[in-house]
């Protein structure tokens, strides 16, 4: 194996963490947390609306109590390193939603969404996303408000 496929192997890596960090901090209640995973300048595209920013991202879970809980279980992740220090990826979100009171589990049937995520990270110092959209496949129950 030559070094730049090591360093490609450990670029895929880290962009991996990067996006399972994000959607970590989201399932633990952590918003600021799941910010930082984003470049300052970036772009989401979600529910129709393009989220612009850091605070932007933030912004968007100001609202969720801490009776909404949510589980985003991650699958088919594919990182394509690019040699200008950028990276595209895609992944499918299966995602569970549940409302109950801090101290309890809430019961859900199943999952309520399935979800596609596409974009772009960027390496400064660290690996970020650059870029984001996200798009639901299939709705497959009712999604409790949030």
């Amino acid at each position: 194996m030559s070094l730049d496929s090591v360093e490609e192997l450990m670029a895929e890596s880290q962009c991996g963490r990067v996006l399972v960090g994000f959607y970590r901090a989201i399932d633990e209640a952590r918003f600021s947390d799941a910010a930082i995973y984003f470049a300052e300048d970036a772009e989401w595209h979600r529910r129709g609306v393009i989220l612009k920013g850091r605070k932007a991202v933030e912004d968007a879970y100001k609202d969720r109590g801490p009776e909404v809980r949510t589980r985003h279980i991650l699958s088919n992740l594919m990182i394509d390193v690019r040699p200008e220090g950028t990276a595209l990826f895609s992944l499918n979100i299966t995602f569970y939603m549940g409302v109950s009171s801090p101290d309890d589990v809430p019961t859900v049937s199943g999952p309520s969404t399935v979800l596609y995520s596409f974009g772009e990270l960027r390496r400064d110092s660290d690996w970020r996303i650059a870029r984001k959209e996200t798009r639901r496949e299939f709705n497959l129950g009712k999604v409790p408000s949030a």
